[in-house]
């Protein structure tokens, strides 16, 4: 059990060197993009239960090819609601300085989870309200 215990840590943490690499090459793109692009969001909970937000991004280029990529995994420190959900990403998008491209966001995908998709307490409702 203790070395099963162990593989898992060491996949983890593998997976965590992973997309924080991946993570430079997907800013590089977003401060060279000037079209729109679309956001799939998906909240699961991980091996202690702590809930991840897993933010992939769509692009779309001029010569109208579009690329799909793994772009965050943000821990959830609070309790899952459609404000904390976008508060973590806001926070999320200002440390690497990518808020201004909010006004680009065409379109967000969800599991349809009221916490998303709420009218006036979900994560989108907070995205129309600030752009």
């Amino acid at each position: 059990m203790e070395t099963i215990l162990r593989e898992t840590q060491d996949s983890l943490d593998q997976l965590e060197k992973k997309i924080f690499h991946i993570s430079p090459e997907m800013l590089k793109e977003f401060y060279d993009f000037r079209l729109n692009f679309m956001k799939n969001f998906d909240e699961s909970n991980d091996a202690i239960d702590i809930a991840q937000l897993c933010v992939f991004s769509r692009l779309i280029f001029h010569d109208l090819t579009v690329k799909e990529e793994l772009f965050a995994i943000i821990p959830m420190k609070e309790r899952t609601t459609g404000e904390n959900i976008y508060n973590s990403f806001k926070t999320f998008l200002l440390s690497f300085e990518l808020l201004p491209l909010m006004k680009k966001l065409v379109s967000i995908t969800t599991d349809g989870a009221p916490a998303m998709i709420g009218n006036q307490n979900g994560f989108i409702a907070f995205c129309r309200k600030a752009n």
